[in-house]
C-alpha cells in the first residue's frame, strides 16, 4: 500500500471545498426570483430600463418577510429582468420600495402605496427551483415624478400640462 502524504498547501483547498459542500448539504434552503413592472405599463408591454427613467426610479429596496419572523433584504437596480435570492423554507411576502438616483424613497406626504409594491404570499420549499414572484409597483403620477415626461423642458408643476394638478389618481406617464 502506498502512503500518500498531504502537504498543507495542497490539501487545504481540497479540505475547504469538501467542508463547504458538506455545509451546503446540511443547510437546506430555498429561493425566490422576483421581477417587477409599473402599474401604468400597457398590458403585455416589454419592460425596459426606459420605464425606470420615465418614473424617476434608479433602484429598488427589496424586503422579504416570512410568517416565521425571518426577513431578508437587498437592493437591485431598476431595469428589465429579475433577481434571485436565497431564503429559508417558509411562507414569504416580498415588498419593493423604489428609490430615485439620490437613493431617496417615497416622500412622507405621498400616498403610502406610491412607489411601492408587494407580492401575494408564496411558499419557499427546500431544494426546489426558485419561486417566481412578480411585484407591481405603483408609480407617481406624471405631474409629481420629477421627470420631464413630455420633453418640453418643464418638470412636474412647472409644466403647463400639470398646472393646478393635485396628486390624486395615477396618470400614465407620457412615453
Amino acid at each position: 500500500m502506498t502512503k500518500v502524504r498531504c502537504y498543507p498547501a495542497r490539501c487545504y483547498p481540497a479540505i475547504l471545498a469538501l467542508a463547504c459542500s458538506a455545509l451546503a448539504a446540511c443547510r437546506p434552503g430555498g429561493s425566490f426570483q422576483v421581477s417587477w413592472h409599473f402599474a401604468d405599463q400597457a398590458q403585455g408591454a416589454l419592460f425596459t430600463a426606459r420605464d425606470c427613467g420615465l418614473h424617476g426610479v434608479e433602484s429598488f429596496n427589496v424586503t422579504a418577510s416570512s410568517d416565521g419572523g425571518d426577513s431578508s433584504g437587498f437592493r437591485v437596480l431598476c431595469g428589465p429582468g429579475s433577481e434571485s435570492h436565497e431564503v429559508p423554507p417558509g411562507r414569504w411576502i416580498v415588498a419593493l420600495e423604489a428609490l430615485d438616483a439620490g437613493n431617496h424613497g417615497p416622500r412622507p406626504d405621498e400616498d403610502p402605496h406610491v412607489l411601492r409594491g408587494s407580492s401575494a404570499a408564496f411558499d419557499v420549499v427546500a431544494d426546489a427551483p426558485p419561486v417566481a414572484v412578480s411585484v407591481v409597483v405603483i408609480p407617481r403620477d406624471s405631474c409629481h415624478d420629477g421627470v420631464d415626461n413630455d420633453g418640453d423642458g418643464a418638470v412636474d408643476l412647472d409644466d403647463s400640462d400639470c398646472r393646478g394638478e393635485v396628486p390624486s389618481e395615477i396618470k400614465p406617464a407620457t412615453h
